[in-house]
């Protein structure tokens, strides 16, 4: 699909997931059919259930789009800043996942992250949660709950 799509500006695709950005409802008509012809002369068809047309704002992969920029959807961020302390890798690794998920919205984080991303690449489960780890910790929610592209 996107190598299809590769040539419209308006379209960003990921996988089978496609988003058309338009200025205006009559743009975003022109937008459509255009889309619409190059799916259909390439023999790719659609889910009209699953999609969501002129619409102002919307989740689209785990972030929220609307005119007024791009950011991580809320119950996410809202879930990441409510964890506390990791007390093995895996769980530290799991959040380590979910913030890297969002590292767009994160410039210059990975000297923060470093003591994390320490613990989190030793072997075993047991980790040694620092003062260093707490505060790359903390400083990494803050920054995400503050975060919009």
């Amino acid at each position: 699909m996107d190598g299809v799509l590769r040539d419209l500006p308006f379209a960003f695709v990921y996988l089978d997931d496609i988003l058309v950005a338009s200025h205006s409802p009559q743009e975003h008509s022109q937008h459509l059919q255009h889309l619409f012809t190059l799916l259909s002369f390439n023999g790719l068809v659609i889910n009209k259930a699953k999609c969501i047309f002129g619409a102002d704002e919307l989740d689209f992969l785990g972030q929220y789009v609307s005119a007024d920029g791009i950011t991580p959807l809320a119950d996410r961020v809202v879930a990441l800043c409510e964890s506390r302390a990791h007390q093995n890798r895996t769980s530290l690794q799991r959040f380590l996942g979910m913030i890297n998920y969002y590292h767009r919205f994160l410039p210059g984080t990975a000297p923060i992250l470093a003591p994390l991303h320490v613990q989190a690449s030793g072997k075993g489960q047991n980790i040694e949660w620092t003062k260093e780890c707490q505060e790359a910790f903390d400083s990494a929610k803050e920054i995400l709950s503050k975060a919009v592209l």
